[in-house]
């Protein structure tokens, strides 16, 4: 009788601790796939930061290029006007 009793309180810790050890591995693995994304999350905002930067840096420069040459070209345009009209 003692060993049946024994068995069946053994048996129902197994259980437990069966269920307790799913739930540590579940909770550890849905913890590492959380870092993995925050890693990569993290990852792609710095990509995009970087290019965003880089890319709207070029356009501010070529823009501001553009600009210089288009006011060059219509000084030279403006001189030459004056050259003809006199």
């Amino acid at each position: 009788m003692q060993d049946n009793k024994s068995d069946s309180e053994t048996e129902k810790w197994r259980e437990k601790e069966r269920d307790a050890a799913i739930t540590i591995q579940k909770n550890w693995r849905m913890l590492k796939v959380k870092w993995n994304y925050h890693t990569i999350l993290k990852s792609c905002r710095l990509i995009q930061r970087v290019y965003r930067g880089y890319h709207k840096g070029r356009m501010v420069f070529f823009h501001k290029k553009e600009e210089l040459s288009e006011s060059h070209q219509m000084a030279f345009y403006h001189e030459m006007a004056k050259i003809i009209q006199k």
